[in-house]
């Protein structure tokens, strides 16, 4: 296992794993390009169109506030069995690492930046793997929630009525 130490070490090691494998991208939005034409004696706003007839778009810069938005694309899914073999580590040795005091929270925001990428394929067409990922690695399970409370009969008393 590579030198962690520390939960800072560690919290070090695991966002160099990330950033290995994302990037930060602007965000734009396709906004159309209109203009005004002369029809009838009046003046009604349209869209451009190119000299073949397809309309024209600009790209707009989305913001967040004041900056820039980004996206976070992924040059290869983020997994768990990928971040333990940068890391050096076995599912022991993580399961271990994370029951020590000041390195759960580092651990637990691990895994969930995984789930997280996880839930956002839900939905793309890969929601099948996303689903396997979840079902396996995070425990979700789709399956109705068991019927759980008290249960109350009624017979005996029905039958007592009847009498």
């Amino acid at each position: 296992m590579k030198r962690l130490d520390s939960p800072a070490r560690l919290g070090s090691a695991v966002r160099r794993y990330f950033a290995g494998i994302s990037y930060e991208e602007p965000v734009y939005r396709r906004v159309p390009v209109t203009e005004e034409q002369e029809r009838a004696g009046e003046t009604i706003t349209v869209q451009a169109l190119d000299s073949y007839g397809h309309p024209l778009y600009r790209l707009e810069a989305v913001l967040h506030g004041k900056r820039q938005a980004t996206a976070t694309q992924w040059i290869e899914p983020p997994s768990l069995p990928g971040l333990l073999l940068e890391l050096g580590m076995s599912d022991t040795d993580w399961a271990e690492l994370r029951q020590q005091a000041g390195y759960e929270p580092v651990c637990r925001r691990a895994e969930q930046r995984i789930e997280a990428f996880h839930v956002r394929q839900l939905a793309t067409s890969r929601a099948s793997g996303a689903k396997y990922a979840l079902g396996c690695k995070f425990g979700w399970n789709d399956a109705a929630p068991k019927e759980s409370g008290a249960r109350v009969e009624f017979e005996s008393t029905m039958q007592d009525m009847a009498k």
